[in-house]
């Protein structure tokens, strides 16, 4: 009669234990990857959007560098417009030749009717001057006869001793200002004066040429007088700040000047809630940002797109430095008239392209899951056929060591159980189970494990196969064990645990000793 029994609880546990990395680069890698194609695609994004942004600025550079150049030039002309009118009159040879007889000729009293006509000579002379390039002012039509004409402009013709020699009608007074400048300034030099109101609040500026010796040894060279305008600016300067056929809405000229470290307005800003007045307007140059601060502190040819105006609104801001005054010329057009439009594009560019980026890694992270799902499930379903085999097998050999009368049990390196048969667990007197992953000194006790330990050690020491016959005390019998001590290699090389085999052969060593009294 066969005794038919169930396959037996798998208590097979041989893993080998070792350190494994925290991170599977086979996963990782491609997430690294995919992380560094983004930033890259992102930064390509960044340069692409940078390009087009510095292109749009450049363009606006040059535009409106060709309308400042414009006008600085514009103005430039005119200043040497002024000071062409007044050497016409300071090198004209009979005004310098009357200019030196009328000098000659003052202190004879007898010549007081001959000096009087050399000077009306000059007087005429300065009259069609003054009218033609608008050194006099315009009288109303309307005045009273007996009304005082105010003194707002005209030409005047100065000594060499200070003396006015002659001026055009309605001239200013040579006193106070007027005489303090002209007289500050060095000998043969021509010279402009600051931008100034009038006592009708008009801007103006006063010129000066000097006016040489036309006969005698040093002609040329020695100064015999000076020619002064005086000429309110407002209706022919101001004009030539306007670009003709100006195309953007927001674009506009001024004129400044620092002195002082203070920036002065000399031309007027026509804004109906915040009007710039020339001369009266003044704005310190610790102002962060400010566009006319900027433009006094370059080198005279500036471009700049982040700057503010006097009322803090964003513009582009370009400046030119005259050469005939120490004036800067600065040249404004709204950021939002500019390059507002272009910013909003560059930014819904930027978020297109960095969603299209998205997409792309979101479509290469779906086909690498899609695929490593697919691997993943392969694998399972490989290792799910190898741990059947793996437990069939596990099943077959834990079958086979129970039906052996021998003791059978595997310990790990550090002394622990991986497995064990029934009789080694019949000896332990712990069910099988709960025997794995237990030291062996915590089962058997430190004296019964201390004799397979050291036989377990000197197995993987010399890594051989290491035997021993001889009485053992188990469960408080002695008993005659012959044990075998295998070492087991590692799935890593090297030596992972010993098998161990120990056949109780004590009825074979006392019936020799029973026959050998049974003679007796």
């Amino acid at each position: 009669m066969s005794d038919i029994q169930p396959a037996p609880e798998a208590r097979f546990s041989i893993v080998e234990e070792s350190t494994r990395p925290k991170l599977d680069w086979k996963i990782w890698f491609p997430v690294g990857i995919l992380i560094l194609v983004g930033l890259i695609g992102m930064y390509l994004v960044s340069l692409f959007v940078g390009a087009e942004r510095q292109q749009a600025e450049n363009d606006w550079r040059i535009r409106m560098g060709i309308v400042a150049d414009s006008r600085a030039a514009d103005v430039n002309h005119w200043f040497d417009q002024q000071f062409g009118e007044l050497y016409a009159v300071a090198q004209n040879q009979s005004v310098q030749v009357y200019i030196q007889q009328i000098s000659q000729l003052a202190s004879d009293q007898t010549q007081q009717d001959q000096v009087e006509g050399l000077k009306e000579y000059l007087r005429n002379i300065l009259t069609v001057t003054a009218d033609r390039a608008g050194f006099t002012v315009k009288v109303k039509a309307d005045v009273n006869v007996n009304e005082t004409q105010p003194a707002l402009g005209g030409l005047i013709i100065i000594d060499e001793k200070g003396g006015v020699l002659a001026a055009s009608p309605n001239a200013p007074a040579y006193d106070g200002d007027l005489k303090a400048f002209v007289s500050a300034q060095a000998p043969g030099q021509k010279a402009v004066s600051d931008l100034f109101l009038n006592s009708a609040g008009v801007p103006s500026l006063i010129f000066m040429a000097p006016i040489v010796a036309s006969q005698g040894d040093n002609a040329q060279t020695v100064e015999v007088g000076r020619i002064v305008g005086v000429k309110q600016v407002a209706d022919e300067l101001y004009p030539r700040l306007v670009q003709p056929g100006e195309t953007t809405k927001s674009g506009h000229s001024v004129l400044v000047e620092l002195k002082d470290n203070k920036i002065t307005y000399l031309s007027p800003i026509n804004d109906p809630q915040h009007p710039i007045q020339p001369v009266k307007t003044q704005i310190g140059l610790d102002v962060p940002d400010l566009d006319v601060a900027f433009a006094v502190r370059g080198s005279g040819s500036n471009f700049a797109t982040d700057k503010k105006d006097y009322q803090g609104r964003p513009v582009l801001v370009t400046s030119r430095s005259l050469s005939a005054v120490p004036w800067v010329l600065v040249y404004t057009v709204s950021y939002d008239e500019a390059l507002g439009e272009a910013e909003a594009r560059f930014q819904t560019l930027t978020i297109v392209l960095w969603l299209v980026i998205v997409l792309l890694a979101v479509i290469i992270a779906a086909v690498w899951y899609y695929g490593s799902s697919r691997r993943a499930s392969q694998a399972a379903y490989q290792f799910n056929q190898m741990a059947t085999k793996y437990q069939e097998q596990s099943n077959l050999l834990q079958l086979v060591t129970d039906s052996q009368p021998t003791s059978i049990f595997i310990l790990d390196k550090d002394d622990k159980y991986r497995f064990a048969n029934r009789q080694a667990a019949k000896d332990a007197g712990i069910a099988a189970p709960e025997m794995i992953g237990k030291p062996i000194a915590n089962v058997v006790g430190p004296a019964a494990a201390k004799r397979v330990i050291r036989l377990n050690h000197q197995a993987m020491e010399e890594n051989r196969t290491v035997t021993e016959y001889g009485p053992v005390e188990i469960a408080g019998k002695t008993k005659v064990i012959q044990s075998e001590h295998i070492p087991l290699k590692g799935t890593a090389g090297g030596v992972s645990g010993v098998l161990a085999v120990e056949d109780d052969v004590s009825d074979c060593v006392k019936e020799p000793e029973r026959r050998a009294g049974n003679r007796k």
